[in-house]
Parts: C-alpha cells; sequence; structure tokens
C-alpha cells in the first residue's frame, strides 16, 4: 500500500514538472525563442514544443 501511495505522488510531481516546462516553453516562444533554446531550457524535446504551439 505504502508503495502505491510513494508511485502516486512520484507520478503526480512528474506531471506537475511537465505542465510546467510546457508553460515555460509557451511563455519562451512568446519572447520569440527559437525551438532548439526553448528546448535546451526546458528539457522537451523540440516535437513535444511544436505541440503546444
Amino acid at each position: 500500500m505504502k508503495r502505491g501511495l510513494e508511485q502516486g505522488l512520484e507520478q503526480g510531481e512528474e506531471k506537475s514538472r511537465n505542465e510546467r516546462e510546457i508553460e515555460i516553453a509557451k511563455n519562451a516562444l512568446d519572447k520569440g525563442l527559437d525551438l532548439s533554446t526553448v528546448s535546451a531550457i526546458t528539457g522537451l524535446s523540440e516535437e513535444e514544443i511544436q505541440k503546444v504551439r
């Protein structure tokens, strides 16, 4: 039971981090940064960034 709770918390944290990275990517693109720079900043792939455009 404890391991299941830990797994759930880890998944929630990962989702939150990913959502934050996507928000940062959107803001960076709005400021005119190119895909490769946004990818380097966020750790997202260029393909993932293109999906949020």
